[in-house]
């Protein structure tokens, strides 16, 4: 899960050009409306891993315990310079609750 929009449409054109039976992977976005503080209600039920714990400190200033094999905690990730989340069985929750609407496009 992302909040860069810059992040999707990469991830989009980058299979659309690759074509075959990868080009129709990213053809469906949802957005989400959120409740106001979901994304430090992420950082703080999160965990990162190796080296990503470093560059999250060094670009956003946050402070994670590392993940490991947990599924209880949102794996708060970097991925091209932006902050992601991935939400694990434990704890889908802490986004879930938080839905206020979404709407789903295609690309």
């Amino acid at each position: 899960m992302t909040q860069e929009s810059d992040y999707v449409t990469g991830i989009a054109e980058r299979f659309a050009r690759r074509g075959g039976r990868n080009a129709q992977k990213y053809t469906h976005l949802v957005r989400y409306e959120m409740e106001p503080g979901t994304r430090d209600a992420l950082i703080a039920a999160g965990r990162g891993s190796g080296d990503n714990i470093a560059a999250i400190r060094e670009s956003f200033g946050i402070h994670l315990d590392e993940i490991g094999e947990s599924t209880q905690f949102v794996h708060v990730k970097l991925e091209r310079g932006g902050l992601n989340f991935g939400l694990r069985e434990g704890s889908a929750h802490v986004f879930n609750s938080n839905i206020l609407r979404m709407k789903h496009e295609l690309l």
